[in-house]
């Protein structure tokens, strides 16, 4: 039968081939094999881990389990909350003096858009200030 299809056909059929049976064993390593009426005949990972994992609880659950940390686990568990509290409390002074900066800019920004103002209502009272015209500025270009 295959053998009147061209090469052509053939190898995108047998590399397609390839790609459904590696999958159905993939997921059959994976998942394990699982029958209607019989329930699970071979187990996969995922059966595995569910089952060690309710084992393990089941255990605690039980009081059969009483250390499941280490002192070493403990010491570190302890130190790195330690670090994070110390983060933490970096991050929140931090946002206390970034927040006190930018109070004062805005105290400051508050100050200069008034002396600005003042000077501005200075100069439009005063009519003998020189302000700078077309003839300076053609003036400074060239100089």
């Amino acid at each position: 039968m295959f053998a009147r299809l061209s090469d052509i056909i053939k190898i995108p059929l047998a590399v397609i081939a390839g790609i459904v049976l590696a999958s159905a064993l993939f997921l059959f390593l994976y998942e394990g094999l699982r029958l209607p009426l019989v329930g699970q005949v071979i187990n996969g990972r995922v059966q595995d881990a569910t089952e060690a994992a309710l084992s393990s609880s089941r255990l605690v659950c039980d009081g059969r389990i009483k250390d499941l940390t280490s002192a070493a686990d403990v010491a570190a568990l302890q130190a790195m909350l330690d670090r994070e509290r110390a983060l933490r409390r970096m991050a929140d002074e931090a946002a206390a003096q970034a927040d006190e900066r930018a109070f004062a800019a805005e105290r400051q920004k508050s100050a200069d858009q008034a002396t600005i103002a003042k000077l501005l209502a200075e100069a439009a009272a005063d009519t003998g200030l020189s302000r700078p015209n077309e003839r300076d500025r053609e003036w400074q270009a060239k100089h």
